[in-house]
């Protein structure tokens, strides 16, 4: 006579314990109804995506959250201050390497203040003066 090999229950002619319900591991594994061989139950697709929802919401939750933080913390801080250039209110603040904040509005900031294209980058020169180039005045600069 058999016996199971996870609770020592005595087996009869059947495929698992009668007791535990644990496979025979006196049969093959395909006789014995191993995992690999029977059917895998996987969720209906409404059943999948719903569960997916379930487990993404709190990951767009922190997602947010964090983006938020970082504005917060590290954008900058519109102003009723008057543009360094052109005078013009409201600008945005920014700080400069010597920690003075520069004032620069909107416009200004869109053009280039060397030619006159789509400004890209903003470039802090040895005066401390903060303007906003084009790339390929930025280049020119770093060079």
């Amino acid at each position: 006579m058999a016996f199971c090999g996870k609770c020592g229950a005595p087996l009869d002619d059947g495929k698992f314990c009668p007791q535990c319900g644990a496979p025979r591991e006196d049969l093959p594994a395909a006789a014995a109804g191993s995992r690999a061989s029977g059917p895998v139950f996987t969720p209906s697709g409404a059943a999948a995506s719903a569960a997916s929802r379930k487990k993404l919401i709190p990951l767009v939750g922190v997602a947010l959250v964090v983006v938020i933080a970082v504005f917060l913390i590290f954008g900058n801080k519109t102003v009723n201050e008057p543009c360094d250039w052109c005078g013009n209110s409201p600008s945005v603040a920014y700080q400069t390497s010597s920690g003075r904040e520069a004032y620069i509005c909107k416009d200004c900031s869109k053009t280039c203040m060397l030619c006159g294209k789509k400004a890209s980058h903003h470039y802090e020169n040895l005066l401390g003066t903060i303007t906003f180039v084009c790339d390929n005045c930025y280049k020119q600069l770093k060079q």
